[in-house]
This record gives structure tokens, C-alpha cells and sequence, in this order.
């Protein structure tokens, strides 16, 4: 039997520098976090108002630079273009009806955070009123499940004013704020002021007093939870439930105020930042003063223009 030798082969491969380097791996998210529901969008023909085309987003003109990290951005060039190492992008997710099983709310988290693109999931929302016991134990159970699926996704979720306050029941919520505390990235309470409830809120010493009040509510029920709390902003204009609604007040410095407070007040800036709701509904100069202000009171580097 004859023996045959296979000499070994060397095979260069050449490639450019950029095609061959290593993607820069993910950072920590930059506190604060500003999470936006809906990235800013807008054309030309319609620049941010009123209801505008939320399956169009035009990256050229975005005003809202301070965000890092958003929902929804369904097309892949979009997401490659806003995505970077410090970015995420969350699938927008339900709490689940009436009757839905811990299970049934696990499979549905589980699919949206297997889908191309996706860092986590922003959860919309956890009713004060709907979290009788039973409900409550349902959330939960998925809660701890996501998180044990999913260590590394971010886990956000959004509440109503309600959750924390006595409820029906006679407890305060807290072994659901206890969960949140103890298996999500961040917890994002409502409190969207009109500004009919504060019109003269430039000349208040503490014009936004229910930010702190539940902050302190929170803290009380579920010591530690603090650092994981984004205040949600109502950030809307032009719309039937716009926030806007007394002519002679500016709302940009309505908004703005808000910001300050947020950053500014002792018990507040533990918070991780701020959840805006929704930023793509602002006119442009309105978007622009709000974006001002996060950069202002929170001291962060204004970017490079495009």
C-alpha cells in the first residue's frame, strides 16, 4: 500500500482594515438615560406636527440628541444608523389582559426579545388598579422568568401614576415594586403634568411635587429602587390629550422646567434619568428647547453639528 503525504497548505487571507475589525463591543449605558417612546421623526412637509407618519424617521434631522436608548425602529438601516455601543433599542411589549398566564406573558416577552435588532423591551404598562393580588403574582413570576431568560437584555417598564398608592386591596403594591426593584433595568412612572395643573409653574418654588412624592413612595416600598427609576415626561403637543393646553404658557420652558427639577432636586437626581413620552409629537422648536435642557441641567457635552 503506497503511503501519500499531504503537505499542509498555508492560505493568506487579505482583507481591508475596515472589514476586518472587531465591532466595538457594548458600553454601559451613559446616565442619565433618556429613553424616548418613539425616536423623533419628521419630514419637510410635516416636521414634527401634530400626528405624524411614525413608520418614517428622517436621521438627518433629528433634534433629539440626548437619547440613548429608544423603541420601535422596525426598518434595519435605521437601526444600523441610530445604533451604537452605547444605544439600545427596545421592543415595545404588553402587560397582558384580564386572564393571561405568567407563561402566556413569558412566551410574548420571549419572542419580542428574539427579534434582529432588539436590546430589551420597554413594557406598556403596569396598572395601579389591574394589580389586584392574582395579576400581580402573574407579573411577578414573568418578571423573574424574563430576567433569568434574558440576564443581559434590558428590562424597562412602564406604570401609571397609580402603582404604589393603597389600593383596593389595601396594600400598596409593594411586592411588585419589590420585583421591579430586584429584576428590571429601569421602571418608568407617568406623571405627565398639563399645563393647566401648574400654569404659573415658573413661579413656584416646587412646581412639580408629585415627581418627588412618588420617588419617596417607591423608595419606602421597595428600598434600592431609586437608581432604576426614569421619570416619565409627558412630551406631546398637538394632539386631542396634548399637554399642552394654556395658550399664553410656553411649553418648551413648561418642559423644561421639568427637566430641571429632575435633575436638580436631591431625591431626584439618584433617578437614572428621564422616559419621554412621546418627544416625536413636539414641534421642532419645542423638541429643540427640551433637548437644550437635558444637556443644560444634566451637564452633558453637546454633540458635534451633522
Amino acid at each position: 500500500m503506497t503511503a501519500y503525504r499531504i503537505a499542509p497548505m498555508l492560505v493568506f487571507v487579505v482583507c481591508s482594515i475596515a472589514a476586518c475589525q472587531t465591532p466595538e463591543p457594548d458600553q454601559p449605558l451613559r446616565r442619565p438615560v433618556i429613553f424616548s417612546y418613539n425616536y423623533p421623526w419628521g419630514s419637510d412637509r410635516n416636521p414634527n406636527e401634530g400626528w405624524t407618519d411614525p413608520w418614517f424617521m428622517d436621521f438627518e434631522r433629528v433634534r433629539l440628541s440626548t437619547a440613548n436608548m429608544v423603541d420601535h425602529i422596525p426598518v434595519a438601516e435605521f437601526r444600523e444608523h441610530w445604533r451604537t455601543p452605547d444605544r439600545r433599542i427596545l421592543a415595545r411589549t404588553r402587560a397582558g389582559g384580564e386572564g393571561t398566564t405568567a407563561e402566556e406573558l413569558v412566551a410574548q416577552w420571549d419572542e419580542a426579545l428574539s427579534a434582529e435588532g432588539i436590546d430589551g423591551m420597554a413594557c406598556d404598562e403596569l396598572i395601579g388598579r389591574d394589580a389586584t393580588p392574582e395579576r400581580m403574582a402573574v407579573w411577578i413570576a414573568a418578571l423573574a422568568e424574563i430576567r433569568r431568560r434574558h440576564p443581559q437584555a434590558v428590562l424597562a417598564f412602564w406604570t401609571d401614576s397609580g402603582l404604589g398608592r393603597v389600593s383596593m386591596f389595601g396594600d400598596a403594591h409593594q411586592p411588585l415594586l419589590v420585583a421591579l426593584r430586584d429584576h428590571a433595568d429601569f421602571v418608568m412612572p407617568e406623571i405627565y403634568y398639563r399645563e393647566s395643573v401648574v400654569p404659573d409653574f415658573d413661579r413656584r418654588d416646587d412646581p412639580f411635587p408629585v415627581f418627588r412624592e412618588k420617588v419617596e413612595e417607591w423608595e419606602a416600598a421597595a428600598p434600592g429602587i431609586t437608581p432604576k427609576i426614569l421619570m416619565g415626561l409627558g412630551t406631546v403637543q398637538n394632539a386631542d390629550w396634548a399637554y399642552d393646553d394654556v395658550e399664553a404658557v410656553d411649553y418648551g420652558e413648561f418642559l423644561a422646567r421639568q427637566v430641571e427639577v429632575c435633575a436638580t432636586d436631591p431625591v431626584l437626581r439618584e433617578m437614572a434619568g428621564l422616559a419621554l413620552y412621546a418627544p416625536g409629537y413636539l414641534r421642532p422648536e419645542t423638541l429643540t428647547r427640551l433637548n437644550d435642557a437635558i444637556i443644560e441641567h444634566y451637564a452633558l457635552e453637546r454633540p458635534a453639528a451633522p
